[in-house]
């Protein structure tokens, strides 16, 4: 490059609609490349062969330095992560937040904040994009590093969050963690609930550390993704992906008339719902796969055999380089098996059972191993709703496993409530599509997930899950009066080759 500070600038660019159409693996191709191109710097070219990714965007190299005993001096890090250039940008900066707008979402909050400087330009952009897509209010926030010393002297910068406000928090880098410090006190002493933290780039120097008492961390990718397109505990496309495709500013025109948008008549609006398989990321594809691959194994075993989640004694590494952080994060899932038969000259799917595994244990394990657990019972020992004792499905045989489709719920929250009708629920913010409900009365318990075809409405939801109300030996449907509510937010996963509505 003859200016080593030139921008490359195409003639054609997507506008911000035209980016909330893309998948996730489109835009993070397009992202990837910006960091690639401006967003690290190294030392030198000996160490960027050494360190540097195979193809692609030429490097970048830099003279950086650090403080040592009160005194400036070179720094012998082989790079610099400069994020805060391509985020300045507004393409790149585009593609960040609309990634960054999807991941928040799933936590359903009002609230995103960070810590100056590198946050705000994200802060900002992500309130853009939710404008963009319709979606329900949201106000963002950033913390002064110290407080300012006139004016109106504040530390908080924005709408202040009131009390029990659940935030997600936002920045470009997750380093040693250290300077998001003052997030956490702040967040703290003022009864903030952090639900989550959210970077675009996990150096891996366990950061993820001085949260792990706090919130879960996702990252959009690692440092080793970044530099060598190592997809080890990392979200991105894939090395092979970017070796054929290293330009971030390609001709969104070729884009939108590539196969990744064929359906991508959704729009913002679906995305929103998160309806698009496009909205889901590989570890939410391989976590399918993974009860699937249980159900498989259930057939042909009697249900003595499992999948080996993470490294052998004899070195296979298991699932564990694909489900990345679904291996650390805890937390419940349902998993629903569907059977495609043909009756009376069509086809349809036959629920063939759908069961979780210690739904309301305080400490469940990895959402990774609930998963298998929960397939399994599925595949041998799912309950069918019936009056008097307990009825089972059949367990999985082999010669039906063809026709299976299989579709995991994960949990994400359960509120209980003092609500006792649809009305009060409703007031709420009860949403079927977003909700399940659990019933209790004495010893029994219903659920039902939210997101369900046959449940068009809060009444209907309570009354399906009265109706499944059972303990450790009977199914009694219960009358919705004196029974209390748990209310349980969660979303559907499923393999994107057999679309949820043509097979659930």
């Amino acid at each position: 490059m003859s200016d080593r500070h030139s921008v490359t600038v195409e003639t054609v660019e997507p506008d911000l609609h035209s980016l909330l159409a893309l998948s996730d693996d489109l835009l993070k191709q397009r992202l990837l490349g910006f960091i690639r191109q401006s967003g690290v710097k190294f030392r030198s070219r000996k160490i960027f062969d050494e360190l540097g990714w195979p193809a692609g965007q030429a490097p970048r190299f830099a003279k950086f330095w650090k403080i040592e005993a009160g005194a400036v001096v070179p720094s012998r890090d082989p790079l610099l992560w400069d994020l805060r250039e391509p985020l300045l940008q507004d393409a790149a900066l585009a593609c960040c937040c609309v990634l960054l707008h999807r991941r928040a979402r799933n936590y359903d909050v009002e609230w995103i904040g960070g810590m100056e400087t590198a946050a705000i330009p994200i802060v900002a952009g992500m309130l853009a994009v939710n404008r963009a897509c319709g979606g329900p209010a949201l106000n963002g926030f950033y913390i002064r590093k110290q407080r300012k010393k006139d004016g109106l002297r504040r530390l908080l910068e924005g709408p202040p969050p009131p009390p029990g406000a659940r935030v997600v928090l936002v920045d470009d880098l997750l380093n040693k963690g250290i300077s998001k410090k003052p997030l956490i006190d702040y967040c703290h002493h003022n009864g903030l609930e952090a639900v989550a933290l959210l970077v675009l780039v996990d150096t891996e120097r366990q950061g993820a550390d001085l949260f792990a008492s706090v919130c879960p961390v996702e990252s959009l990718f690692t440092r080793s993704f970044v530099l060598r397109g190592n997809v080890s505990g990392a979200d991105g496309p894939s090395d092979g992906d970017m070796r054929s495709k290293p330009d971030p500013r390609a001709n969104v025109v070729q884009l939108i008339e590539g196969d990744h948008l064929r359906s991508s008549s959704l729009g913002c609006g679906a995305a929103a719902q998160g309806s698009s398989p496009a909205q889901m990321t590989r570890e939410d594809i391989e976590l399918v796969r993974l009860a699937r691959d249980t159900v498989i194994f259930a057939a042909l075993s009697r249900g003595q055999v499992q999948p080996m989640l993470r490294e052998g004694h004899r070195g296979n590494a298991g699932y564990s380089p694909f489900l990345g952080r679904y291996l650390r994060t805890s937390g419940v899932v349902f998993t629903r098996i569907s059977k495609r038969e043909f009756k009376d000259g069509r086809w349809f799917n036959r629920h063939r059972g759908c069961q979780a595994v210690g739904l309301l244990n305080p400490e469940p394990g990895a959402i990774a191993e609930m998963t298998v657990k929960s397939a399994l019972v599925s595949a041998t020992r799912a309950r069918k709703v019936k009056n008097g004792p307990a009825v089972f499905h059949k367990p999985v045989w082999p010669e039906e496993i063809g026709s299976l489709s299989v579709f995991v719920y994960l949990v994400e929250e359960l509120v209980p409530t003092n609500a006792q009708t649809a009305e009060e629920l409703l007031a709420e913010g009860h949403d079927v599509h977003k909700w399940g409900l659990i019933v209790q009365h004495e010893e029994f318990r219903g659920v039902i997930c939210s997101d369900l075809d046959s449940v068009p409405d809060i009444q209907t939801q309570i009354t399906a899950a009265c109706r499944k109300m059972q303990n450790h030996l009977e199914i009694v449907p219960h009358e919705s009066g004196g029974v209390t509510f748990i209310r349980m937010k969660g979303r559907w996963l499923w393999d994107p080759a057999r679309p949820k509505p043509d097979f659930f």
